[in-house]
């Protein structure tokens, strides 16, 4: 997903973008360089050179910082990049669990009665095209299970 366009809204104090999917914000309390009455934002723009994935804004004394656009998506809670973020999480503690195991890649395909070229699909962190389903089956397999928790959100 890329950013189309971006507005700084001084009054409702948040950074506002536009994707292909919709709007999302991000208030200026969550931004590291905060500005204010006497150091508004004197630019903002999409910036091409962080592949039109992140937002830079320029405050008036010169100071300017870059927002990816994960922090937008974060905030809002986007349900998509959620299971992404989670999706990756397991995979990533698949990964080590499968290294710390006896089990080869065959053995793994095996039990559960697929081919080897999907178990390194599975273990592979950067592919988000796997369900979470498959990869609750491979931590289960490697004989682990998992436990979900919910907790309250630090502002």
């Amino acid at each position: 997903m890329k950013i189309r366009s971006v507005e700084n809204n001084n009054r409702s104090k948040r950074i506002i973008i536009s994707t292909k999917n919709g709007e999302y914000f991000l208030p200026y309390v969550k931004l590291r360089l905060v500005p204010s009455k006497e150091n508004r934002v004197s630019d903002i723009y999409v910036d091409r050179e962080l592949d039109k994935r992140a937002i830079t804004y320029v405050l008036e004394d010169g100071q300017e910082d870059s927002i990816h656009l994960d922090a937008f998506l974060e905030f809002e809670q986007e349900p998509d990049h959620t299971r992404d973020m989670i999706l990756h999480k397991l995979t990533l503690e698949a990964v080590e669990k499968y290294q710390r195991s006896n089990f080869t890649k065959s053995d793994m395909a095996r039990m559960l009665k697929t081919s080897r070229s999907q178990i390194d699909r599975l273990l592979d962190p950067s592919n988000y095209e796997k369900s979470l389903d498959e990869v609750i089956r491979l931590i289960g397999a490697l004989g682990f299970e998992i436990k979900f928790k919910t907790k309250k959100k630090v502002a």
